[in-house]
């Protein structure tokens, strides 16, 4: 799990000095495989809120059940052997 990039939920990006502040903390701090959209390409004027959280809450699900799914699948080769 990615927890790195805790902070509050809510703010906006109204000048081009947040949005370089916010790129330089999220390049730092969240790990590109759960980044959300909102993270690669900020823009001026662009609000941040919670809906950033359910996108790496569901990046990383779909990675736990990934490996979930790889693990019953050897599982079951090697019950097949």
């Amino acid at each position: 799990m990615d927890l790195g990039s805790v902070a509050p939920a809510r703010m906006t990006l109204s000048t081009r000095h947040d949005v370089l502040v916010l790129k330089d903390y999220v390049s730092e701090t969240v790990t590109a495989t759960y980044r959300p959209p909102e993270f690669f390409e900020p823009l001026v004027d662009m609000r941040i809120d919670e809906r950033t959280d359910i996108w790496s809450l569901g990046c990383t699900m779909f990675a736990m059940h990934m490996v979930i799914l790889h693990i019953m699948v050897l599982i079951l080769l090697h019950l097949v052997k």
